[in-house]
């Protein structure tokens, strides 16, 4: 799944920097980029770092909830950026959804 959509980061991207040390969401940025650019993705970064540490192991896929959210806090960002039509498509290609945006000013 996309969790940072203006670096094109995934969920499987963002674990494996967590699972190689990265334990901040500044450590995860710096090792595969995600929540580099607008930062609506710093929650979801934030909760799978948080559920890694709770565990102690690989930390489960985010749930419909928080992607939910991360949509609607991504929508009000490309909003407030001057997005006035927001598009999303959504797609599964080898096994992994994918979310693209497409904005309309």
């Amino acid at each position: 799944m996309w969790v940072c959509i203006c670096n094109a980061v995934t969920d499987r991207d963002i674990h494996a920097a967590i699972e190689a040390g990265a334990s901040t969401r500044e450590a995860v940025t710096a090792a595969c980029g995600a929540g580099g650019d607008c930062g609506a993705c710093h929650h979801m970064i934030e909760q799978m770092i948080e559920a890694r540490s709770e565990t102690g192991e690989r930390a489960g896929a985010p749930s419909l909830k928080d992607f939910e959210r991360f949509v609607q806090q991504k929508t009000k960002d490309l909003q407030d950026k001057g997005g006035h039509e927001i598009e999303y498509s959504v797609s599964i290609e080898g096994g992994r959804v994918k979310l693209k945006a497409r904005v309309s000013s």
